[in-house]
């Protein structure tokens, strides 16, 4: 059995994956660069701010354009649960709230009664959370600290795919057609719910949002039908 993942997998859940009978063949179809930002640095050292993240790179970005002693760590973090969240815990951030989305964080930051946040974020990204929080009169202010880069790349031969971003399943639709019968494994609700929206039928999310919990979601559903 060969899955396709569109994005680099490690080397121990391939190995993993392998021990079970199933290839992991991973081809990266999102190219992502931090951006310089030195404002950023600026804006955050003058004010506290409720900070958005809903990707571990908009933290690897801040890391690499602020440095870990730049950053006062009295901001409130809103971010979604999984390796986002635990990449937010490790640099030292206050966390306000989590969620497996971005509707479910926005509506996080409504119930703490916020009046305003900061999204770092990239230039190709969901709205979910912006038209919440304009909705619920949340001043809502966006800024890139990375950009996404669409790689084309055909599939011919694959028993399932696994996405990690909704961007990975434009991406991937750019030169592949979905076959009906094909089960796609998601790592988040986020990325599920734009692959039914994009008419994917056989959907299966992971327990948690991490690489290891998507691994295991594949192995088990193979062990089941075999």
């Amino acid at each position: 059995m060969e899955i396709a993942c569109t994005r680099h997998i490690e080397k121990g859940n391939k190995s993993i994956a392998l021990s079970r009978g199933l290839q992991l063949v991973d081809y990266p179809l999102v190219k992502t660069t931090y951006l310089s930002h030195p404002s950023l640095v600026s804006m955050l050292q003058k004010q506290s701010r409720n900070l958005v993240f809903t990707s571990k790179h908009a933290l690897l970005a801040l890391e690499q354009i602020a440095g870990l002693d730049l950053v006062p760590k009295d901001h409130v973090v809103y971010c979604i649960s999984g390796r986002t969240q635990d990449y937010a815990e490790k640099l030292g951030f206050k966390i306000g709230g989590t969620a497996t989305n971005s509707k479910q964080l926005a509506a996080c930051i409504q119930k703490d009664r916020v009046k305003d946040v900061l999204h770092l974020t990239s230039n190709i990204r969901l709205t979910d959370l912006q038209d919440v929080s304009v909705s619920q009169n949340i001043k809502y202010t966006a800024i890139e600290v990375y950009r996404k880069e669409k790689q084309e790349y055909t599939w011919d031969n694959y028993d399932g795919i696994a996405f990690f971003s909704p961007s990975q399943i434009d991406a991937f639709l750019v030169c592949n057609t979905l076959q009906k019968e094909k089960p796609v494994f998601c790592i988040g609700h986020t990325t599920a719910d734009y692959g039914i929206y994009k008419g994917f039928k056989r959907v299966l999310v992971s327990e948690r949002p991490t690489e290891e919990d998507i691994v295991k979601k594949i192995m088990n559903y193979y062990t089941l039908i075999r």
